[in-house]
């Protein structure tokens, strides 16, 4: 009885088709983000600058954030004093104390533009302050 895998045929296909999954693992594989500092993650991976890179589906980087309807800026409302007075809260011996930056908060807005910046420039306020009394409470400091 000869075996499937004895085909020369049938060897070719495995051949092929293994050397076909190794070559697609490490094209996707190479598709991370750690770009440096001035460059954007685009959506799909890849570090660069310019509307493919810094617009729609930027992950991180400088990356375009536009603005809302009102005109308002989040990072006018999220100031460093407004930030680390909450993030100071923190009991010293906290593990996680000084982990979260303002920085960090402002990029992490890349994906979504509209926070902060839709209605009145009371409701801009109100929707910041909501989401900071949420994760705050969520952290385990009650006020």
């Amino acid at each position: 009885m000869i075996s499937f895998f004895s085909k020369p045929k049938s060897l070719l296909a495995i051949y092929s088709l293994l050397a076909l999954l190794l070559a697609s693992g490490k094209w996707v594989s190479g598709q991370n983000c750690g770009c440096a500092s001035n460059l954007c993650c685009s959506r799909y991976g890849y570090c660069g600058t310019g509307d493919a890179y810094c617009g729609d589906g930027c992950q991180a980087g400088p990356c375009y954030v536009p603005q809302g309807n009102n005109g308002v800026k989040v990072a006018d409302i999220v100031t460093d004093s407004f930030f680390n007075g909450i993030a100071n809260q923190a009991p010293s011996g906290c593990p996680g104390r000084g982990f979260y930056t303002r920085s960090a908060f402002l990029q992490a807005l890349g994906p979504y533009p509209k926070f902060g910046t839709t209605g009145s420039v009371a409701d801009s306020k109100r929707e910041i302050a909501a989401f900071f009394a949420h994760v705050t409470h969520e952290t385990g400091r009650k006020f």
